[in-house]
C-alpha cells in the first residue's frame, strides 16, 4: 500500500517485462505484467496489491510454476531522482511532501506504512506491499518478481511514470542482503524512472486476513479467463 497521496485511476496501463524469456517461470512472469494488469483494474482499485498477488499466484500455479507471495518495501523514483542515482550511486529516499515541481528529484515509498504504523490502529488495512515471487524452474536460473500494483504510485505530474513490472531477483535479495532495482523507460523515449525493492523483514502478515486474499471466489471468473489465455500462449 502506498504511504501517501491520492491514487490515480486515469493513467494508461504500462508494462515493464524484464525477466529472461528462456525459462517457463520467466515467460509466465512477463506474460502476467503484459496481460493481467488491465483486466484486473476493471475489478479492483489500483492499490490492491494483495488481490494482484493472489491473482499472480493462481495463474502461475495453473501454468505449472511454483509461486508465493513476497512482502516488500519499495521506493519509486522519478526521472530526476533516477538520473541523480545513476550519477552518484546513492539510493533515493522518499520525500512525498516536497512542493510540486516535475523537474525536481522526487520519490515515494510503497509498503512502509505511516511513520507510526500500528496494525491495531488501521483495522482492515495492510501496512505493507505485496508482490508475487515465481520460483526458478531450471538449475542456475533466477527467481522472478512480479509486481502488478506498482503503478499505484505513478505521478505523471512529477515525471514518475510506472507500470506493472517483472524482474529477476537473486538469492541475496531474497535473504534480505541486497536491493533489487529496475529502470523503467517510458514508451515516449524520455529518461527512465526506477523502482527499488527490499524484502520486508518486519511484515506482520495481516494480508493473510484480507478479503482480497481470502475471497478467491471473487477472482474466479477473471482468473479462469486469464488462465486459458496464458496456457494457450505458452503452447506457442
Amino acid at each position: 500500500m502506498i504511504s501517501n497521496g491520492a491514487r490515480r485511476t486515469d493513467l494508461p496501463v504500462l508494462a515493464f517485462a524484464t525477466c529472461a524469456g528462456d525459462t517457463r517461470a520467466g515467460r509466465v512472469a512477463n506474460w502476467l505484467v503484459m496481460h493481467a494488469r488491465e483486466p484486473m483494474l476493471a475489478e479492483y482499485t489500483p492499490d490492491s496489491c494483495i488481490a494482484a498477488t493472489r491473482l499472480c499466484v493462481t495463474l502461475a500455479t495453473a501454468a505449472g510454476v511454483a509461486a508465493r507471495p513476497l512482502p516488500l518495501r519499495a521506493v519509486a523514483a522519478n526521472r530526476a531522482t533516477t538520473k541523480d542515482w545513476t550519477r552518484t550511486g546513492v539510493l533515493p529516499t522518499a520525500h512525498p511532501n516536497r512542493p510540486l515541481d516535475p523537474h525536481a528529484p522526487w520519490a515515494v515509498g510503497i509498503g512502509f506504512g505511516p511513520p507510526d504504523a500500528d496494525p491495531a490502529s488501521r483495522p482492515g488495512r495492510y501496512n505493507g506491499h505485496l508482490a508475487c515471487l515465481l520460483e526458478p524452474d531450471e538449475p542456475d536460473a533466477m527467481a522472478c518478481l512480479v509486481d502488478l500494483a506498482l503503478d499505484q504510485a505513478a505521478r505523471p505530474e512529477r515525471f514518475l511514470v510506472l507500470g506493472a513490472v517483472s524482474l529477476p531477483v537473486s538469492a541475496e535479495f531474497l535473504a534480505g542482503q541486497s536491493v533489487a532495482y529496475r529502470l523503467l523507460p517510458p514508451p515516449n523515449g524520455a529518461d527512465p524512472c526506477a523502482v527499488f525493492y527490499l524484502v520486508n523483514p518486519h511484515d506482520d502478515e495481516t494480508w493473510r486476513l484480507s478479503r482480497d486474499w481470502l475471497d478467491t471466489g471473487r477472482q474466479m471468473p477473471l482468473a479462469a479467463g486469464l488462465a486459458r489465455r496464458l496456457l494457450k500462449d505458452l503452447e506457442r
